[in-house]
């Protein structure tokens, strides 16, 4: 079976094949500059590129390593400073400190490296990262010897993340009181925790990949693939969307898929400290953690056409107690997972497939939902009915986790019902980045 991260459905393999070659071929018009003329080897060299750049320059980066890397109140406005590799070469940053700056781009970077945060976006904008590798230090297929996490975004407007691999490390992303953030199409593989957010405006998560997470239960890490806290902060995030993403869960490993919650609210320190305008629409979960979508304090949100399903480990609803865990940590007890919303005002959930669903409270209205039977429950409708039989393994095709021909979801749309278009696109770093370039942001107004 393939690696879930090489996966890619037909029909945009067909549409890319048209789309990214013209966009591979396309010349970036650019004024005549001293720093695309530079040859740039090493940090110094590209210092001395981006000092000499004008807006628009494509400054490429030869092969070797750059070691750390300080850019630092290097503004660029209009169009921005494309930083690509130069044909055939693969350039490795072990530190990248964004601060202070604007209208840079980035593509086919590999960042690998021990710092905490390895990449930092601090009080910046206009800052795109695409086709890149974000990996730890010791690459070796294993997170439990990396501590550090990838990317922090703090105080930053119009930054996107997109088409880009985060493997082998401790935590991937970490994003706080930025707006106008964009993460679409990117892999998160052989991590211990996936993505932050805290008191963020206008953000979009988009057709991404979960997979292969490896917590270290010893430690009694509580691993989601995308959080949203309030804690030291004294608000929540509103306008966000997260959409089209997978999380594929299989095996002994439970890991939350969406988890949004304001301690600050529910403490009763700041009650308004609630967060607003949350969209959760067509996600696909696999896995065997109780909260797959957990939503509280939240105001005007719609959960819909979302599958909620559970792996046979999340069956056997082992319970989460101590004993359950595996003797090496790397293993944890199953419950069957769900949807749950509490603590909510105005919040429309419809058009979902979950193993348990909305038990009623005040603010929630549910419609045109499905619940399916699992081995405690008892109740909902039976997995043979809408589902093929359930693999086991590291990994699940696409074909066990849409509802079958004829079955009741189908027929009523209500879930995932295609093949979800996620993960990097395939195609050459530059033409990644014109075209992350050319999208907008997300906005609530």
């Amino acid at each position: 079976m393939r690696h879930p991260l090489m996966r890619q459905p037909r029909i945009l393999k067909l549409l890319l094949a048209v789309a990214l070659p013209a966009l591979s071929g396309c010349q970036i018009a650019v004024p005549a500059s001293a720093a695309t003329r530079l040859a740039i080897t090493d940090a110094g060299s590209l210092q001395a590129a981006l000092a000499a750049a004008k807006p628009g320059d494509r400054l490429r980066l030869q092969s070797g390593d750059y070691g750390n890397v300080l850019i630092q109140n290097m503004r660029f406005s209009g169009r921005p400073v494309l930083l690509v590799p130069a044909p055939g070469a693969e350039p490795r940053f072990t530190d990248l400190n964004i601060s202070g700056s604007s209208g840079l781009a980035f593509a086919g970077i590999t960042f690998s490296g021990s710092d905490n945060p390895m990449v930092n976006i601090g009080e910046s904008d206009n800052v795109t990262i695409a086709a890149s590798l974000f990996t730890g230090a010791t690459r070796n297929a294993d997170p439990w010897d990396d501590e550090n996490r990838a990317l922090s975004i703090r105080m930053s407007q119009k930054v996107r993340i997109t088409d880009s691999r985060f493997t082998d490390i401790r935590f991937a992303i970490f994003v706080q009181r930025s707006s106008d953030v964009t993460l679409e199409r990117n892999s998160f593989s052989l991590l211990r925790e996936g993505l932050n957010f805290a008191a963020n405006d206008n953000l979009r998560i988009a057709g991404n990949e979960f997979s292969l997470f490896r917590p270290n239960y010893t430690k009694k890490e509580h691993p989601d693939a995308v959080q949203f806290w309030t804690s030291g902060e004294t608000r929540g995030s509103h306008c966000v969307e997260i959409s089209g993403n997978r999380m594929d869960f299989p095996g002994e490993v439970p890991v939350q898929g969406i988890f949004i919650r304001s301690e600050l609210a529910e403490n009763g320190k700041i009650p308004d400290a609630r967060h607003k305008d949350i969209r959760l629409l067509g996600n696909l979960y696999y896995g065997s953690a109780r909260n797959a979508f957990a939503l509280s304090s939240v105001d005007r949100a719609r959960v819909s056409g979302n599958s909620v399903l559970g792996t046979d480990w999340a069956e056997r609803n082992l319970g989460s107690t101590p004993k359950r865990d595996l003797p090496d940590g790397r293993g944890h007890g199953g419950l069957a997972p769900g949807i749950f919303l509490s603590n909510a005002t105005d919040i429309t959930a419809d058009h979902n497939i979950a193993m348990l669903q909305f038990r009623p409270v005040p603010g929630v209205t549910a419609t045109d939902n499905i619940d399916v039977m699992d081995t405690t429950q008892r109740k909902g409708v039976d997995w043979s009915t809408l589902f093929p039989p359930r693999g086991k393994g590291d990994t699940t095709p696409d074909v066990e986790l849409l509802p079958i021909a004829g079955s009741d979801a189908q027929k009523r749309g209500i879930g995932v019902l295609k093949p979800l278009a996620t993960g990097p696109r395939p195609g050459s770093p530059e033409a990644l980045l014109r075209a992350a370039l050319a999208t907008g942001f997300h906005s609530c107004g």
